[in-house]
């Protein structure tokens, strides 16, 4: 017999599920570790340390820096095994590794003394290096913290497009974080921002720009949350919550799965790992096209078409961890309810995706890492978006593909240990991320998911950093990167599509053979150097400049641009 599943059928299916997921929580109950669970957010720079020491093959374990957030009881357990090979590093990574051992103290064992809460032990002590709470509560079974965060960042901008050269963007916010039991772990952190100066300039900031309320006419305000609540045992987690999701080898800026450019994501998610097999899975809840309907003079209404999109990754190390690879599935559906087959991790989704009748976007990716010398780690991610076999190595719009490739590199030599380097190239065919079907593009809420640049693009990255101290450090970068963009009129209607813009898809009569980067070719060059320092613990300054050089090919026309900002970043 066949035919879809009726409703009683799908809500039996749903409750075993629901099962599945109970039992692990009831096995998560029996753990004892000692240490939080909540996310250590994707941005911090805890991960560039541990990469830094996984390149000197000071880090051994298994760690990856491919699919981020880790939570804290996994990160604590990393640095405390560079710890017990602190004799290999050199006097500012011995530093950074003090303030790291400080931050995260309660998650390796170390006294009281290493935290302060405000509300608790009053202001003495605020200027030494002891971790910083507005609030902490800790017992045997159960720690609870909460901060409050102040951020201020006067901007200077020079770009053809806005006559104006000032913004500022200031923050308040806090965030309350905990474990439970040792096995279950909540975080929540809210910000409200506050645009001054030029209100265009202020959302040349990703961060600003893609938040909702900053769109409302004449509004200079925006806000930003994040949250999630964990189960976890050392086996695995179950959790739900809203995060931004890395995902990619390379700068998190232009990760070709999921970069820092997207919006967060709300999910659910069940993370396993055996030995050295792991499995990561989630399911989220993203933001479809818009459309407006006028129902009076004064009432607008915003309807958004429900989308989603469901991801699970497998991956083993070999080699005693210094290789790693994995293979990911992802599948953008939408207009519809959710399928209860993409809610299950365990299934081919591509298969699955035949069986409902080809309507959604299946993506496959496949990642690896490697690090054949001391100091040395080479990488590459493979994304296949769409592929006909019978038409490989032709030019047919259907062979989507993108792929990056990168090294990382630490000298070992005495008087350099200290300096890193990063060398990537990517490219991304035309149509990659598109969809004949609107709805199905690899975009949430308007903006990319992956790689920013999108299809039709390729580029070099270069980035050098280096540790000044514990506390300080200089990064400098060059990128260069050459985008395709369709042919339009002066109204912006398409004259030719080349695949080069993610929110038009391939179309009933567009030419079947494509060139990579045909079209209107813009090139682009940036240069620039960050610092930042920490002038005592959880107070940082922050500094940056940027020249951009964008050159439109087509009109034969020349764009210089200059970026400059400073940031005061208190948390407490």
């Amino acid at each position: 017999m066949s035919g879809r599943r009726s409703d009683k059928e799908r809500i039996s299916l749903f409750r075993k599920h629901i099962y599945i997921l109970l039992l692990f929580v009831n096995c998560i109950g029996c753990s004892h570790l000692h240490a939080q669970i909540d996310l250590v957010p994707a941005e911090h720079n805890i991960y560039n340390f541990l990469k830094r020491m996984q390149l000197k093959g000071v880090l051994t374990g298994q760690y990856s820096s491919t699919f981020l957030p880790y939570d804290r009881q996994t990160v604590a357990g990393l640095i405390d095994e560079v710890v017990e090979r602190r004799d290999k590093l050199t006097r500012a990574e011995n530093a950074a590794l003090k303030r790291y051992m400080i931050e995260f103290s309660y998650e390796l064992g170390l006294p009281r003394e290493k935290r302060i809460s405000v509300l608790n032990d009053g202001f003495k002590g605020l200027l030494e290096p002891r971790q910083k709470y507005l609030y902490r509560y800790e017992d045997e079974t159960a720690v609870i913290s909460a901060n409050i965060l102040l951020s201020g960042e006067p901007q200077y901008w020079d770009i053809g497009t806005i006559p104006d050269n000032y913004t500022s963007l200031w923050q308040i916010g806090g965030s309350v974080s905990g474990t439970i039991g040792n096995w279950f772990g909540f975080s929540l952190s809210a910000v409200n921002g506050y645009v001054g100066g030029s209100r265009d300039l202020g959302k040349q900031n990703i961060e600003v720009n893609r938040t909702y309320k900053i769109d409302e006419p004449d509004s200079r305000f925006y806000d930003i949350t994040h949250g999630h609540i964990r189960a976890a045992n050392k086996w695995g987690s179950i959790s739900i919550g809203r995060e931004r999701i890395i995902g990619g080898n390379g700068p998190v800026r232009s990760a070709l799965l999921f970069s820092n450019y997207a919006p967060e994501i709300d999910y659910i998610g069940l993370d396993l790992r055996y030995k050295r097999f792991f499995f990561n899975f989630f399911h989220g809840w993203i933001l479809g096209d818009e459309e407006f309907f006028q129902l009076d003079d004064e009432t607008l209404f915003r309807s958004i078409e429900e989308k989603y999109l469901s991801f699970h990754r497998f991956g083993a190390f070999f080699f005693d961890n210094r290789m790693q690879v994995a293979v990911s599935e992802i599948i953008v559906y939408g207009n519809r309810g959710v399928e209860i087959a993409y809610l299950n991790p365990f299934l081919f989704f591509k298969s699955v995706e035949h069986s409902l009748r080809d309507r959604d976007k299946a993506i496959i990716a496949l990642d690896i890492q490697g690090r054949p010398y001391r100091g040395l780690e080479l990488y590459g991610d493979l994304l296949i978006d769409d592929l006909a076999f019978d038409k490989l190595g032709t030019n047919w719009y259907g062979n989507q593909f993108a792929f990056r490739v990168g090294g990382n590199f630490t000298p070992i030599v005495s008087g350099f240990q200290d300096f890193a380097v990063n060398v990537d190239y990517f490219r991304i065919q035309p149509y990659v991320y598109t969809h004949r079907l609107p709805l199905n593009r690899y975009v949430h809420g308007g903006f990319p998911i992956g790689n920013p640049l999108g299809p039709n693009s390729d580029g070099w990255i270069v980035r050098l950093n280096y540790l000044l101290s514990g506390r300080s450090n200089v990064e400098l970068y060059y990128n260069r990167t050459r985008k395709g963009h369709n042919v339009t009129d002066e109204e912006g209607n398409i004259l030719h599509n080349v695949g080069g813009d993610i929110a038009q898809g391939y179309r009933f009569g567009d030419s079947e053979n494509v060139v990579f980067l045909d079209g209107n070719l813009e090139k682009t060059g940036i240069a620039g150097a960050f610092f930042k320092y920490e002038v005592f613990h959880q107070f940082f300054i922050v500094g940056g400049y940027e020249f951009r050089k964008r050159e439109e090919t087509w009109n034969e026309q020349t764009f210089r641009e200059h970026f400059m900002f400073g940031r005061i970043v208190v948390i407490l």
